[in-house]
Formats: C-alpha cells, sequence, structure tokens
C-alpha cells in the first residue's frame, strides 16, 4: 500500500532542489505582518496561476517551460526565499530583468487601507513580487546577488 503512494506522487522526470524566491522592498518599513501577507499574496498567485485560475502573472505564456520546476516544487519542498530590494525602482528593474529570461512573476499591490501611503496613480503601492518555482541550476545571477530579507 505505501509503494503504490510513492510510485503515485513520485516526482516528475526532472527532479532537483527547487525554490520559489519572494522578493519584497525593504524602503516600505512593512510590518513583519504586513510584510508576510503580501508575500504570501505573491506566492498564492504563481500557484493559482499554474493551475489555470489566474491571470494577474506577468509571462504567464512561460508557465509551462516551468512546470516541471512548479511540479518537483510542489511534490517536496515547497521552499521559499525572500529576498529584498531597496526600492520600487530597483523592484522594476528587476521585473524587467525576469521578464528578458522569460521567468514568470506576479506582481503585488497593496490597496494602501492599513498601514502603507499610495505611490501609484490608482492609490495602491507596489510591495512585492513572486515568481514561479525555479530549479536552483537555473536561477539567474541576478537573483543570486539579492540579499535576505531581514
Amino acid at each position: 500500500m505505501v509503494f503504490s503512494f510513492f510510485k503515485r506522487y513520485a516526482p516528475p522526470p526532472r527532479t532537483g532542489d527547487t525554490v520559489q524566491y519572494l522578493i519584497a522592498r525593504q524602503d516600505l518599513e512593512m510590518s513583519p505582518g504586513k510584510m508576510s501577507a503580501q508575500c504570501s499574496h505573491a506566492a498564492t498567485s504563481v500557484a493559482l496561476a499554474h493551475h489555470g485560475e489566474l491571470r494577474n502573472v506577468v509571462g504567464r505564456e512561460h508557465l509551462p517551460k516551468h512546470k516541471d520546476a512548479m511540479s518537483c516544487w510542489t511534490r517536496t519542498s515547497f521552499a521559499k526565499v525572500v529576498l529584498r530590494v531597496k526600492s520600487r525602482d530597483q523592484l522594476i528593474k528587476l521585473c524587467s530583468q525576469l521578464e528578458e529570461e522569460h521567468i514568470p512573476y506576479a506582481p503585488i499591490f497593496d490597496a494602501c487601507r492599513t498601514e502603507l501611503v499610495p505611490e501609484e496613480p490608482n492609490g495602491s503601492v507596489f510591495t512585492c513580487i513572486g515568481l514561479t518555482p525555479l530549479f536552483r541550476e537555473d536561477v539567474p545571477k541576478f537573483l543570486q546577488k539579492l540579499q535576505v530579507y531581514r
């Protein structure tokens, strides 16, 4: 019985260490709860996009390219790493780099109902992004240079 469970839920053909990166703005000085909620929105958005439930992911046409990484990630570690950028401009630059590399991501905009002050014309603030899960060997150098959020 146990053997059939493992056989049915075996990892996909390509296996390896996978990780989902969440990148948050440090300049906003969000409370730990606020930052956690924003990153949770980003992680959930990417997962739902992989299942066709959500369309707010930039580069969603590239989601099939990352199907094996997503499958491996959901069947193994669910590892997440929260990284930081110093400003809105740095986050926007990072988004451009991700688009060039065909790495889908979910941009998260807070409605500014609690602790943040609007920056965008629609009354929101760009807080963070969540990337599709990646095999560690596929993580681009520009992501590896970012520091862990503290």
